[in-house]
């Protein structure tokens, strides 16, 4: 018995040694090492970390232990199967089985213990695929006509410059010193910056000849800004944009005629000094031919796009521009490419639908929390039984395929609709809206804990409810669902009950109910997102965002306790729309439900963040 257990230490021991050797010597060799596809295994390098080493190592000692266990538990499941009549064979694939069970803990147990040790030891993610090659790039003249393909661009490799590979943004600053040639005094147009040589830009084709979904961003100055101030002077050039559609980007299409220029001190063809003056200014067309400063590529697919505009008079001038595809829960964690801070800037919002039909709802704080406004396409929706036009993002022009919405209007003040209100945005909640409302089956509103007291029902036009599936003494009111627009929750209703008899028959009783801040638990059936405002819509919200105080009770908006829910909630006691303070009792504040009014959204899916979200407590 010894021996035999001496021998089992000495082959675990030498497992041991086997399985750690590579992870000592890693880094004096040059090794491939396997990789597991799509489970964020990285490959293995003279460069790897001493805990990437042991995240690998860890990773595929779980994977292998697991496929060990499952053929052991198929080959004794097998053994049990065919040992009818051999007591002996039948106790020896009984115990393999409780082995293999035994290895399966053992296994599930290491995993717990490393991941509650280090949960980056144990994450394994499906993680984006690059795209393997540059899918922008910036040539110049001498590269005779923008390379379209891959190929067309390896073959004018001396004549380009590389600006995105795979899906990262780019921030790529020139020169931060403006330094000029000069080959003839007194002849504007032939000053140009000394070491700026690329033309313009070109997005390559991937094989099937399409072109990426991207924009280029380009800037007069530094650091994406579009305005500088010189003494009392300011000067504002609006940024310019280049897609994939643009038909031919010229020299001049990517420069900027700058008048800023006056009194700079610039270098001529031979290192000298020379001072720009007034009459060194073309007039027509006005200002010096400067390239840009500073360039952005942002994503120019389906989803959401945030801008941030200023006005010069009554024109618009791009600031900063951001694009989303998924959820983003806190806008000051995120700095577009490498140094802009989007948070509480932005002014408008467009959403690209393509074959998506997006509700993005932007929040007045991180955590999607605070005060919030619903943004939609307008066009034809179905309410009830009729259809309607419904939505606050509107075509720009007739016929156009932008669809946007002012947060800010052109003189600073936050526009108010019946679809909220949002001041300074701090994260966006993302999701996209069903054709078929029938996916929202049906939404409760009950004035007690678990669904309990009296509820108010609101189902799809034309359903009623089964009453032989209902609690006895809840008191139920039937309506149809607010799809789409706010209704105000009723302060008062009529509402029926069942009454069981000793018989086993039962009867319906009416009694009145109190509704009015009163809501306590929240059902959901379906896909429905259900948003619970604390103040009520305004009688004449027709005339709003018209008139900003006929939108909502108050004037102000929808209140900052308002909620946005996908999933059920039996207990809304810890939620900002139970945490209204607006009655002092004796030396405190008395907190309860301000659920004034309702609108529900069927949607498909919410496109998440993947950063977590209470869905029970809003998003």
């Amino acid at each position: 018995m010894k021996k035999n257990c001496f021998k089992k230490t000495n082959l675990s021991l030498l497992l041991f040694v086997l399985f750690l050797a590579p992870a000592v010597s890693w880094a004096s060799l040059e090794l491939t090492y396997p990789s597991a596809p799509d489970a964020g295994i990285p490959t293995l390098t003279a460069n790897s970390t001493l805990g990437q080493t042991i995240k690998y190592f860890i990773s595929w000692a779980i994977i292998i232990g697991a496929v060990i266990v499952f053929g052991s538990l198929i080959a004794a499941g097998l053994q049990y199967l065919s040992s009818t009549g051999n007591p002996a064979q039948m106790r020896q694939a009984t115990s393999r089985i409780l082995n293999s069970f035994l290895g399966l803990l053992i296994l599930l147990g290491s995993y717990l213990a490393l991941h509650t040790i280090n949960p980056q030891l144990t994450i394994m993610e499906v993680k984006r695929t690059a795209v393997p090659q540059s899918v922008v790039v910036a040539y110049s003249k001498e590269a005779q006509g923008p390379p379209r393909t891959v190929s067309d661009a390896k073959e004018k490799e001396p004549f380009i410059k590389r600006l995105m590979t795979g899906s990262k943004n780019l921030l790529n600053k020139w020169s931060k010193n403006l330094k000029f040639k000069i080959t003839k005094r007194g002849s504007i147009e032939e000053i140009n910056f000394a070491d700026f040589e690329l033309d313009s830009f070109s997005f390559l084709e991937d094989e099937t000849g399409k072109k990426p979904p991207l924009k280029i961003i380009l800037y007069p100055f530094e650091d994406f800004q579009t305005s500088k101030t010189i003494g009392s002077q300011k000067y504002t050039y609006p940024a310019k944009e280049i897609t994939p559609e643009s038909t031919s980007v010229l020299h001049e299409d990517i420069f900027f005629r700058r008048e800023d220029l006056v009194g700079t001190t610039v270098l001529d063809e031979n290192g000298n000094n020379y001072r720009i003056e007034k009459n060194d200014v073309p007039t027509s067309p006005k200002g010096i031919l400067t390239p840009p400063l500073s360039i952005r590529i942002i994503g120019n697919g389906p989803g959401v796009y945030l801008y941030e505009k200023t006005y010069n008079g009554t024109t618009p001038v791009l600031q900063n521009e951001v694009y989303f595809y998924r959820s983003y829960e806190d806008f000051r964690t995120r700095t577009v490419d490498d140094d802009i801070d989007f948070n509480d800037k932005i002014t408008e919002i467009e959403i690209k639908n393509e074959a998506s039909d997006y509700l993005a709802v932007l929040y007045e704080d991180p955590r999607y929390e605070g005060e919030f406004r619903l943004f939609f396409q307008n066009k034809s929706r179905m309410v009830g039984t009729t259809s309607q036009e419904i939505g606050n993002v509107k075509a720009t022009a007739i016929g156009s395929s932008k669809y946007t919405a002012l947060i800010k209007d052109s003189n600073g003040d936050t526009v108010i609709d019946e679809f909220g209100k949002v001041k300074e945005p701090s994260s966006l909640f993302l999701a996209q809206l069903a054709d078929d409302p029938s996916v929202c089956q049906e939404v409760r509103l009950c004035t007690g804990p678990e669904y309990s007291g009296d509820c108010l029902v609101y189902l799809p036009a034309g359903k009623d409810i089964d009453w032989k599936e209902e609690k006895e003494n809840v008191g139920l009111a039937t309506t149809t669902i607010p799809f789409y627009q706010a209704q105000n929750i009723p302060d008062s209703q009529k509402v029926h009950y069942k009454n069981e008899k000793s018989d086993g028959t039962f009867e319906i009783i009416e009694r009145d109910a109190d509704f009015n801040d009163n809501i306590y638990s929240l059902q959901i059936k379906g896909q429905c997102l259900v948003a619970l405002f604390d103040k009520k819509i305004h009688p004449n919200r027709n005339q709003c965002p018209a008139q900003r105080d006929q939108c909502w009770a108050g004037g102000s908006g929808p209140g900052k306790n308002s909620e946005l829910f996908d999933l059920s909630d039996p207990d809304l006691n810890p939620n900002n729309i139970t945490s209204c303070k607006p009655i002092k009792g004796i030396g405190f504040w008395t907190e309860h439900s301000c659920a004034s009014s309702i609108a529900v959204f069927p949607y498909r899916r919410d496109i998440s963040s993947g950063e977590g979200s209470g869905a029970t407590r809003g998003f």
